[in-house]
């Protein structure tokens, strides 16, 4: 199932194991694959193991980050004032087991199932960081030194998709045709390096529409 695996045990029993996310997704035929997030280097791009979503490997003129895509709906995401060349650096995490980790610990754990890729001073004191799990993505925005304002532009150009603004600060991007929510951008939240949390109505998004299918 989505977000079960079952693993055949060497006594002959099954045991199914519930992971908190999903663990598969459906492929063109019906069928149930493994998530596999591993970014591997595929020409001037970092794609995860079906291709679903492909990072820039160094940011060109354009700002352009990442494309996310199932079936024809796509995002492309882009950073205004990304300076040029920046390269991301991957990390795929892997787990060390000791001799004593029994197997079906080791069958369990999905290393596959994340990643990161981490966008050094891709601005002026700021590094840009993506952490893939499951069927998500995660952005976080990494501020190390203190500025008059923190305000960041990101370019979002739609394909077969539209982006609303919701009233609980959130972001939602739509089927046109049938008005399905495909994707959720979370209102956001930011914090210090000592995990105190800024005050919620001090951060909000502006979405501003620029062109057909094109948003900011």
């Amino acid at each position: 199932e989505e977000s079960v695996k079952h693993f055949r045990l060497e006594d002959g029993t099954v045991t199914a194991v519930q992971y908190d996310a999903p663990v598969h997704y459906l492929d063109s035929s019906g069928k149930w694959q493994d998530i596999d997030n591993t970014l591997a280097a595929s020409g001037g791009e970092y794609v995860n193991g079906n291709a679903r979503i492909k990072f820039a490997k160094k940011v060109t003129g354009n700002g352009s980050l990442f494309t996310l895509h199932d079936g024809n709906r796509k995002i492309t995401m882009s950073l205004e004032g990304a300076i040029k060349k920046t390269a991301g650096q991957v990390t795929n995490p892997t787990t060390d087991w000791d001799e004593n980790t029994p197997k079906l610990q080791k069958m369990m754990t999905l290393d596959k199932l994340s990643s990161r890729i981490l966008y050094e001073d891709i601005l002026d004191g700021v590094d840009l960081e993506y952490v893939i799990e499951s069927l998500n993505i995660k952005e976080n925005i990494i501020v190390k030194e203190k500025k008059n304002e923190y305000r960041y532009t990101f370019t979002m150009d739609l394909n077969q998709l539209e982006a609303v603004l919701n009233p609980d600060g959130s972001v939602s991007i739509l089927d046109p045709s049938s008005m399905e929510t495909v994707y959720t951008i979370p209102a956001p939240i930011a914090y210090d390096a000592n995990g105190a949390y800024a005050a919620q109505e001090s951060l909000h998004f502006i979405l501003t529409q620029t062109g057909n299918h094109t948003y900011s």
